[in-house]
């Protein structure tokens, strides 16, 4: 049996690689990103997720990125594997007023997520009345990711990056973790009621209206209705993966699917328009 795990930037090859990793049949891991030439947020966090969990499972790892990108990688602090060089051909850079740094997300209280996004949004002349807004949505994505991706009520982690891109008046952000899901967590507070994975994913919009004025833990979303709110007003989009379900958020509205491959965890890729 061959007990070296390749993970491509493919969406199949990495929602798989969380749950053969946790099967214990491998021992290295092989993260190759050597034709990728870019990496968004979302790439960034769903890589740093599989990292860990590699590392957690003591998995040798070696990894392979494109000359265009190691600078980036190894200052954004997604591995310890590439070093910081001054390669000509890096095209892909860093710069702290445009980012909300790769944040590991431990708890349900991430005053320093806030802090950043306050920081970072005010530095780039974002306007005054989009600051607040947008720093609630992203902390509150953030702590309720952690919420509801560990077995229990405190045991979850997960990672959060953001980036402003200037020219396009863009955000975009990316969340990860790789634990239960929305599923499992709705499944081990008893609250599937017969549903489907489907079901309760589609309902998810209905359920947090209510549950933004309660403070019992069951009844915690995942701060999705205020994202949904700001994308329907002001553009932009967000795709939540979780299980073998997709959902879309646009200024059209809100739609799901079914996916072939199963997302362990929940994957949050979003972009947002700003004004500058």
């Amino acid at each position: 049996m061959d007990t070296n795990l390749t993970i491509k930037m493919s969406p199949e090859s990495l929602s798989s690689a969380p749950l053969k990793i946790k099967s214990r049949k491998y021992k290295e891991l092989f993260l190759d990103c050597s034709e990728n030439h870019f990496l968004t947020p979302y790439d960034i966090v769903r890589l740093k997720c599989i990292l860990d969990l590699a590392k957690e499972f003591s998995l040798k790892i070696k990894v392979s990125f494109s000359e265009k990108i190691k600078n980036y990688i190894a200052t954004v602090g997604l591995t310890e594997e590439i070093s910081v060089s001054n390669q000509e051909n890096s095209q892909q850079t860093y710069h702290d007023s445009y980012f909300l740094p790769l944040m590991n997300i431990v708890d349900d209280r991430n005053e320093k997520i806030n802090d950043e996004c306050n920081r970072v949004f005010s530095s780039v002349g974002i306007a005054t009345n989009y600051i607040g807004t947008l720093s609630d949505i992203f902390t509150e994505l953030a702590d309720n990711i952690y919420f509801h991706s560990g077995t229990g009520d405190n045991d979850g982690w997960g990672y959060i990056q953001a980036q402003l891109y200037k020219h396009q008046k863009a955000i975009l952000i990316g969340i990860c973790d790789v634990g239960v899901g929305v599923y499992g967590s709705y499944e081990r507070r008893g609250q599937i009621k017969n549903r489907t994975e489907k079901k309760i994913v589609d309902s998810i919009f209905q359920e947090l209206e209510s549950s933004m004025n309660h403070t019992k833990p069951y009844m915690r979303g995942l701060g999705l209705n205020e994202a949904k709110k700001f994308i329907q007003n002001n553009g932009g989009f967000l795709r939540l993966c979780t299980g073998n379900i997709k959902l879309t958020i646009n200024t059209e509205g809100i739609t799901s699917e079914k996916t072939e491959y199963k997302t362990e965890g929940t994957w949050i890729n979003m972009k947002i328009l700003v004004d500058q």
